[in-house]
């Protein structure tokens, strides 16, 4: 082959070498997952599962004991240092090892379990998340990549750890120390009431010394409860909201930590494409033998249509250059929702397509301020400003930390969606259809910027029937309390959103079986 190749070639023309596919060992990714996830993914696609489960192992175990670590540095004295930090968590460990000595069964149970839940939990998310680096391969191949970058990528934990850590840590002494500065007022004690029995003697001076002690009881309160309003307003913010800083820390990790995940899982990878013969593209009929001029001899279908790339154009999102890009962003959006299997005959699925990712990450941001700015206005437009006022970290603390969940929710759930729609269809063509999936899951992406609308909305007519007794009637109806009626109500509800985008997705994915380009 190599002499063939060469007697081809002209007496100037250099031959071409396919360049090698880079290569890094699998504890590169303890160093570089955090920080060039696609780069790392890119170098570590040879790491077979048993070393990045090994990788993951260690980098679980080590997350721990700094977990472990943050949390006695921040419970050490002021003057403490790394060595009373160090104490805490060798003491934490002597424990845990006794626990062994004294209760092993209850131990065991207990370990067993958390590694089960814990290693349940990463192999869910692989599954959940192949459809993102999906290509044309079988679909345990693609999840089979998944969960080796989902497992090497596990070394992001510590980093996040180590930032979320040090907030916590930094915000929780400078609060102590300004409790050191500024003692809080100290509340006197409640003079002791009369024992005595009216009949015995003694019993008026009792009394009178017992009210001349609570008169001077109620002008201390009066006092103290002056100085301790002064002292709370002396109080800075970090002193007043001291966990702001560290849920929000959390939040910004968690996000930061899916974003690098996914670009580890979608980072591009050599895949040896096998020869496959044209079929059609409407019914899977093998077209071997068959003109381009001529139809499917099993459905009619031009074989054109199967043989010529352009039919499958891309969708109009593909080409918003030239359509513009509200009219672009319109058109995909409108036939993902009214016509999936028409947007599924437009998706050009054998090639490595990120164009779609950018149409779902465009929408992220708004789930993002949505969630965030619908959840107080939710609350004001039911309880009106004084919950706002009275308890600010409603909004310092649950908006940031719902839209954060609900943007990891829409990620996962237009991966997930497109994985079941996946093994929907496993056994109805021959090829992979989570490529073709994702792509109609992205470009559905702005139904879930409304479902979260939709949730707000819903939660806030629940909140508004428990307020007016409403919601308690039927709660005692169906023998229900009246939380679990709600949580059972507005599940059902947003459940039923869930289940159309699922099937809107599937519609869309089953026009792909049987694509050629």
């Amino acid at each position: 082959m190599v002499n063939e190749r060469l007697a081809t070639l002209g007496p100037n023309e250099p031959p071409t070498v396919e360049p090698a596919e880079p290569r890094c060992p699998a504890w590169h990714a303890l160093l570089l997952s955090w920080i060039l996830p696609a780069t790392t993914a890119t170098c570590t696609q040879h790491v077979s599962l048993r070393r990045a489960f090994g990788i993951h192992l260690f980098a679980a175990l080590f997350g721990l004991s700094l977990i472990v670590f943050c949390v006695e540095w921040s419970e050490r004295p002021l003057a403490g240092g790394w060595f009373s930090a160090m104490d805490g968590t060798a003491g934490v460990v002597l424990d845990y090892l006794n626990a062994w000595i004294d209760q092993p069964f209850e131990t065991l149970v207990w370990t067993v379990g958390a590694l089960v839940a814990t290693e349940t939990f990463f192999v869910v998310l692989a599954m959940a998340l192949c459809s993102w680096g999906a290509a044309d391969e079988p679909l345990r191949a693609s999840i089979r990549s998944s969960l080796r970058q989902t497992w090497l990528h596990t070394p992001h934990f510590l980093p996040a750890v180590v930032y979320v850590g040090a907030v916590a840590i930094l915000m929780g002494d400078a609060r102590r120390e300004w409790y050191e500065l500024h003692r809080a007022p100290i509340w006197p004690a409640m003079p002791n009431p009369v024992t005595l029995a009216p009949d015995e003697p003694g019993y008026a001076e009792a009394e009178a010394k017992h009210a001349q002690d609570l008169a001077e009881y109620n002008a201390l309160v009066t006092e103290v409860q002056q100085r301790w309003s002064e002292w709370r307003l002396r109080q800075p913010w970090y002193v007043r909201y001291e966990e702001v800083p560290s849920i929000n820390a959390g939040c910004l990790a968690a996000l930061w930590m899916l974003w690098a995940l996914l670009r580890a899982i979608g980072a591009p990878r050599r895949i040896p494409t096998a020869p496959r013969p044209v079929i059609c593209d409407a019914c899977g009929y093998n077209l071997t033998g068959t003109e381009p001029a001529s139809r499917c001899p099993e459905c009619g279908e031009p074989a054109r249509h199967s043989y010529e790339p352009v039919v499958r154009c891309g969708v109009p999102w593909e080409h918003r250059f030239e359509l513009g890009t509200l009219r672009a962003g319109w058109q995909s959006l409108r036939a993902a929702f009214l016509s999936p299997r028409v947007l599924g005959r437009q998706l050009c699925v054998r090639r490595r397509v990120t164009v779609a990712r950018g149409f779902h990450g465009l929408f992220l941001p708004v789930v993002y301020v949505v969630t965030f700015a619908g959840f107080p206005m939710t609350i004001f437009l039911v309880d009106g400003s004084r919950p706002l006022i009275r308890e600010p970290e409603i909004l310092l603390i649950g908006s940031p930390v719902l839209a954060t969940l609900a943007v990891l929710g829409t990620a996962v759930y237009v991966n997930l969606a497109s994985f079941l729609a996946a093994l929907l269809h496993r056994g109805s063509g021959r090829f992979n259809l989570a490529p073709g999936a994702v792509q109609i899951a992205c470009y559905l992406t702005p139904l879930l910027a409304v479902w979260v609308l939709f949730g707000m909305a819903t939660l806030g007519g629940l909140m508004a029937l428990s307020e007016d007794g409403t919601l308690k009637l039927y709660a005692q109806a169906v023998r229900l309390s009246e939380p679990e009626l709600a949580f059972g109500l507005w599940t059902i509800l947003n459940g039923a959103w869930l289940l159309a985008f699922l099937i809107l997705v599937t519609r869309g994915a089953a026009t792909t079986r049987f694509a050629n380009h």
